[in-house]
């Protein structure tokens, strides 16, 4: 026997009903992590870059306001988020993460090592949670 979520119980896993539940209501911040982390399934191994040099520690505060859901392709996408270096190099950037109000790690995405250069931006574009 076959079964399956429908559209709208993937939609409740991904962004909830009202205040609780949902990935997309979860979240409370997104941040870039340090070139020495090593990800884990079970949330550990996430490192926060340093703070300065346009990087705040704590990265950027997020609301489920800034997800767009698309029920026909189960899946959320993150608004873009934005940072500059400014004063200095922002170093060693490896991804980016999601964490809830407790620091737990939610999702990470993962890119080749980079560093932003004085005045240098580097945009999260799309960054996508998604079913199936």
């Amino acid at each position: 026997m076959a079964n399956s979520l429908t559209y709208k119980g993937e939609e409740s896993m991904l962004k909830g009903d009202g205040a609780d539940g949902g990935i997309t209501r979860l979240a409370v911040a997104v941040r870039l992590m340090r070139g020495d982390s090593i990800p884990s399934r079970d949330g550990t191994g996430f490192i926060e870059v340093s703070n300065g040099n346009g990087y705040t520690t704590g990265g950027h505060a997020i609301t489920v306001a800034n997800w767009v859901y698309t029920a026909q392709l189960s899946k959320t996408v993150l608004a873009d988020q934005t940072w500059t270096a400014a004063g200095g190099s922002i170093a060693s950037i490896r991804g980016a993460y999601i964490v809830d109000v407790a620091n737990n790690v939610l999702a990470w995405w993962e890119r080749s090592l980079l560093t932003l250069s004085n005045g240098d931006d580097l945009t999260l574009d799309d960054l996508t949670v998604q079913l199936g």
